[in-house]
């Protein structure tokens, strides 16, 4: 391995090291009421994909998502929820039954999920 390779792997060790330590927080709006995401960049239809996303994943707050981490048990009612309205598709054509969206609106939709405490 190069010197400069070796250097690299450990200035992003320490990087990652550094930035895990001193910036640690929930990644759940429900904990603060605030938006991770900076939204004044996004489209209009990628605003609505998160405020429609938002919206489902109020259904289930941190205590479902803790009763599944603490039985290790799979989210069937969430990946019902999603599937029920459309969002399971998001990226795919519409001619094969997705929703025809792209990857940057599948990119907002699980990061509002993640947002909402599924992530945590």
């Amino acid at each position: 391995m190069s010197l400069l390779r070796t250097s690299t792997l450990r200035i992003t060790r320490s990087r990652a090291t550094a930035l895990t330590t001193t910036t640690a927080r929930a990644f759940s709006t429900t904990q603060g009421g605030k938006d991770l995401m900076d939204t004044t960049i996004l489209t209009e239809s990628q605003l609505a994909v998160r405020e429609a996303v938002g919206d489902l994943c109020k259904n289930f707050p941190n205590s479902y998502w803790r009763e599944r981490d603490r039985t290790a048990t799979y989210p069937f009612d969430f990946h019902k929820a999603l599937a029920d309205g459309g969002w399971i598709g998001i990226a795919l054509p519409e001619k094969n039954g997705g929703s025809g969206l792209g990857i940057s609106e599948a990119s907002v939709m699980l990061q509002t999920i993640t947002e909402s405490g599924a992530g945590e």
